[in-house]
């Protein structure tokens, strides 16, 4: 504000003084033009002139009088030319004028007429007549000059009054502005001073309030200056440190708070700030460390340090925190994490052998009793067979409860995202119990509430899980009734809402809000005893909370329940998976039949390893069976498999490092598909044993249709081995659309130009491995697949891609193996495509 009124104040000064300068010099040089009578010299130019002229007309050479009065007369009109034309006043208001040239006139006739006046009387007597007649022809000009100089004086000082007035305006203007800004100036003097007064008063009130709360605070507050030396000590310092604030001011932080072990690096580190350094403690945060008392106890601190600059001094303030109580907090919250961890790890642990333990077992009476089931028995034996394996099946059902709690309860459950069809999963569930509605004397039907779509995304399996839990406690207290499971879509939300709706004994009303929990069972005279654990609905209340959707349950006694849950589920419309129906009846695909395979059984425990061996057989399927990994990896090594079914835990070596030997190997089944089976049901066993080089896995108990499943989506549909097998290696479909746009005989002639170009490319391909270039063999082979896309030779295609992808991490003894598998697939396919175009 000081330096805005100096600079104003200084220019107002400045310009008063210009523009008194300007005054003074318009004044001035108006008295000039009255001294010097410019006027009146020009008004005198026409009296002299017309004097002159009459001295001329009564010129008389012989009379000396005439003679004298003439010279004097032209003498004087000569002097008065001279002076208009070479004054500067004169200059000034002639500038531009038509004067100019009328003054130039008078001057040459001044100059002429000088000479005749200076050659004597008779010269002029002589020159009378025409110096008479230039006179008359010059009184125009004369009067003209006259009148032109009033008038060009008249402006002038016309301009001049302008200019001495607009001067003395604007001179009024800045000694009004500079008045202005003094008294701006006086005020904002005023103000500041004000300012300044209640700026003081606010410092000295924060001031007060700071040493308050700093003399108030639980945390230590410590100020130190660049040598490390206490210029500040609040009583919460004390309290923490154990010195008075007498002893600790003036002293080194070293000495006083900082550990002996860390003197040395505290030191280094204030030394290396102050020499420009960059800072590891300053302005970075909360940092833990350890603090030292008086007595010399060792303690732990939280502490934040920042400086301050005052002037040329730096200061650093450090606020501690003794947190001795919250670490012994945080060491006994993890010693009970560890501990719980520990019981968590031993419940894991323990569920997981049970569930190897009972499964394993389950597994061989299971498969036992289906394969019995096709066996010619007697009407007894077959009721004996069916009571084992319901109790087998619900014993079963029991292990899956306990194990899916465990996995809910840890958060382990991953949800898939397929398109799956909501009336086929509901006529699944129909199916299932079909035979137990049907023994109770119920109907189970399936009904579409509005706009249902054919194919939604979501987790089919775990929707079959609630769906068959909430239908079998309707089945389980309905008796001569029905059954409904209605199916809605929530468009607006995309959710899917099932309502499983009976007619059966209802709940009563105490009992409604406890049914989801665990363990709970409600009793009535027409249910089944002894057939659940009260496990079901919780986990169906699990699993549908855990995929982001709501379940709950309305019930009337006498009347029946609805129990209901909904989930997030977006449609699936583009996907083609033909015709879906809505009333009751079953919706399931036809399953594709499989080719017979030659499979490789490696399980120790002789009763699984019959199951399996009998399930393959009845499936058509050759096989060989061994007892250990070690067995196994010879046996892979010397014969080609379609398929391996591997089990994990073996004596000698186990399933996971024969995998990996038989993967890392140079042997016919490098590439072949290697089932895991196993009893283990952590939840990420399939992502870890894949990552070990297995195809897929299988989980104990294993049913035949299991074991189907499973080993069609290892052996899938389109692959190069299960097409080879089962004869299906070329698409029709593609083959049909290029004969189509082609025609019959270029079909032909292309099919036949593959055939010749498939014996040069494998010729190529053989080339490659003799001459170990690996990169050649992988770019043969992909443009190899590229023509045997054209053709619809899929199966080869296939082989080809995964010969590409797999060319650089094989050895060239399996290139060599693999490359033999591609020529028998080569000419299965040219057997095809001669089949095709001869049909």
């Amino acid at each position: 504000m000081a330096l805005l009124l100096f600079f104003v104040v200084s220019m107002s000064i400045w310009e008063i003084a210009r523009y008194g300068g300007a005054v003074r010099t318009e004044i001035e040089s108006l008295a000039i033009a009255n001294s010097d009578s410019q006027q009146w010299s020009l008004a005198q130019l026409e009296v002299e002139f017309d004097q002159m002229r009459i001295a001329l007309l009564m010129f008389d050479p012989d009379d000396p009088v005439r003679v004298r009065e003439f010279s004097q007369r032209f003498d004087v009109f000569y002097s008065r030319v001279e002076t208009v034309m070479n004054g500067d006043a004169f200059g000034r208001v002639f500038d531009g004028s038509s004067v100019l040239s009328r003054m130039g006139s008078l001057r040459e006739f001044t100059v002429s007429t000088a000479k005749i006046v200076d050659a004597g009387p008779q010269a002029v007597a002589d020159a009378h007549p025409p110096l008479s007649s230039q006179m008359a022809d010059l009184a125009l000009n004369v009067r003209a000059i006259s009148l032109q100089g009033i008038r060009e004086f008249a402006v002038a000082a016309q301009d001049q009054r302008e200019r001495v007035y607009s001067s003395l305006v604007r001179l009024a203007a800045v000694a009004g502005v500079l008045v202005t800004a003094l008294s701006m100036g006086l005020f904002g003097l005023w103000y500041l001073w004000q300012f300044g007064a209640r700026q003081t008063r606010s410092l000295r009130s924060a001031k007060l309030r700071f040493e308050a709360v700093i003399n108030t605070a639980l945390d230590a507050v410590v100020v130190v200056d660049q040598d490390a030396r206490v210029v500040e000590f609040n009583p919460a310092a004390t309290t923490i440190f154990g010195y008075s604030t007498q002893e600790a001011i003036g002293r080194s932080l070293s000495e006083l708070i900082v550990p002996d072990h860390l003197v040395e690096a505290h030191e280094a580190g204030f030394k290396r700030y102050r020499d420009g350094g960059t800072a590891r403690v300053v302005g970075k945060g909360l940092i833990s460390m350890e603090a030292k008392r008086k007595n010399g106890e060792l303690f732990p601190v939280e502490l934040s340090i920042s400086s301050i600059r005052l002037g040329n001094r730096e200061l650093f303030v450090s606020y501690m925190r003794d947190i001795t109580r919250r670490v012994e907090a945080e060491n006994d919250l993890i010693s009970a994490r560890d501990q719980a961890m520990q019981s968590e790890r031993a419940k894991a642990a323990f569920v997981a052998v049970m569930s190897h333990e009972i499964r394993t077992p389950l597994n061989g009476l299971l498969g036992t009793l289906e394969n019995l089931k096709v066996t010619h028995l007697t009407g007894g034996q077959k009721r004996y067979v069916q009571a084992m394996e319901y109790s087998g099946a619900i014993l079963l059902g029991h292990v899956n409860d306990v194990l899916d709690v465990e996995k809910l309860e840890a958060g382990k459950f991953d949800f898939a995202r397929v398109a799956l069809s909501p009336y086929e999963l509901a006529n699944r569930i129909v199916e299932t119990v079909a035979a137990d509605a049907q023994e109770r004397g119920n109907r189970v039907l399936v009904e579409a509430v509005g706009d249902v779509p054919g194919f939604i995304v979501g987790d089919p399996a775990r929707i079959l899980q609630i769906l068959m839990n909430l239908v079998g406690n309707a089945n389980r207290f309905t008796e001569d009734g029905s059954v409904t499971i209605e199916i809605e879509f929530h468009n607006a939300a995309s959710q899917i809402e099932y309502r499983v709706i009976d007619t059966g004994v209802g709940i009563p009303e105490g009992d409604v809000d406890r049914v989801f929990e665990d363990f709970v069972t409600i009793s009535a005279d027409n249910a089944r005893s002894g057939s659940g654990t009260g496990l079901g609905l919780g986990i169906a209340r699990r699993v549908v909370r855990a995929m982001g959707g709501q379940i709950g349950v309305e019930s009337e006694v006498g009347e029946g329940s609805v129990f209901w849950f909904s989930i997030p589920a977006d449609t699936a419309a583009s996907i083609d998976a033909g015709p879906v129906e809505a009333e009751s009846g079953s919706v399931a695909p036809t399953p594709r039949s499989q080719a017979p395979l030659r499979i490789l059984v490696v399980e120790d425990n002789a009763i699984n390893r019959d199951v399996l061996c009998e399930m393959l057989m009845r499936g058509g399927h050759s096989f060989e069976a061994v007892v250990d990994g070690a067995q196994a990896v010879r046996a892979a090594s010397s014969s080609v498999f379609d398929v391996i079914l591997m089990d994990l835990n073996m004596p000698v070596l186990n399933g996971t490092d024969a995998t990996r030997i038989i993967r890392e190997g140079d042997g016919p089944n490098a590439t072949a598909p290697i089932i895991a089976v196993t009893a283990n049901t952590a939840k990420d066993i399939t992502e870890r044993l894949r990552a070990e080089g297995f195809s897929d896995v299988i989980i104990k108990p294993i049913t035949k249709r299991k074991l189907d499943e499973v080993m069609q989506i290892s052996v899938r549909p389109g692959s190069a081995l299960s097409d080879a097998a089962s004869g299906v290696i070329v698409n029709e479909e593609i083959l049909s659309d290029l004969g189509e746009a082609l025609g019959a005989d270029r079909l032909r002639h292309t099919c036949e130009r593959f055939v010749d170009e498939g014996y040069q490319l494998i010729a190529e391909m053989r080339a490659m491995i003799g001459q170990r270039d690996v990169a050649g063999y992988a770019k043969v082979a992909h443009k190899f697949a590229g023509s045997a896309a054209l053709v619809g030779a899929n199966a080869l295609m296939e082989l080809l891609l995964i010969q590409e992808q797999q060319a650089h991490t094989r050895t060239l003894a399996a290139l060599t193996v693999d490359l033999s598998r591609l020529e028998g697939v080569f000419a299965q396919t040219c057997d095809a495509l001669e089949a095709r175009l001869a049909a």
